[in-house]
């Protein structure tokens, strides 16, 4: 199932450097997803998921009740989406979308949880995913709050 374009993907993500047997593990009944451009890939709600960028590129992104959207971050090959649901209580906003083509491996939840809670290399690999999320947003946060009128403008 791990293909070459798989086995690039994880080297580009946090995922790299673990070991073949838990690689084999942590992907056991994924699946591999192809979704064209424009389709919504993880609809709105915090069920958990956790998908590898195969190709492609997707936009995680929120909407308003009025339709208005914002952007939380754009994810290339090699980017991991949706870790924070698998350990999260309360529910969070958002979905994803395809702009492009994409390759997804839909990597199965229960799977990823319990191996990173029972396995330190992986536990390692999603809280360095998890960190740079957070350093991502607050960094976005204040950008935006000490921006100039100008620059918000």
């Amino acid at each position: 199932m791990l293909d070459a374009e798989i086995i690039a993907a994880i080297e580009r993500s946090r995922l790299a450097g673990l070991p073949a047997e838990l690689l084999e593990r942590l992907t056991a009944d994924a699946i591999d997803l192809i979704a064209p451009a424009g389709s919504i890939v993880h609809p709105e709600g915090r069920r958990p998921f956790a998908h590898l960028v195969v190709r492609g590129l997707v936009r995680a992104f929120a909407s308003s009740a009025e339709g208005r959207q914002v952007t939380i971050r754009y994810v290339r090959p090699g980017g991991l989406i949706g870790i924070a649901t698998l350990f999260a209580e309360a529910d969070g906003a958002g979905m994803t979308m395809a702009l492009q083509d994409v390759r997804l491996l839909v990597l199965r939840p229960t799977i990823v949880r319990e191996l990173g809670l029972t396995d330190s290399r992986l536990a390692s690999a999603l809280l360095a995913e998890l960190s740079d999320r957070v350093f991502a947003f607050q960094d976005e946060l204040v950008a935006s709050t000490f921006a100039s009128l100008r620059q918000k403008i």
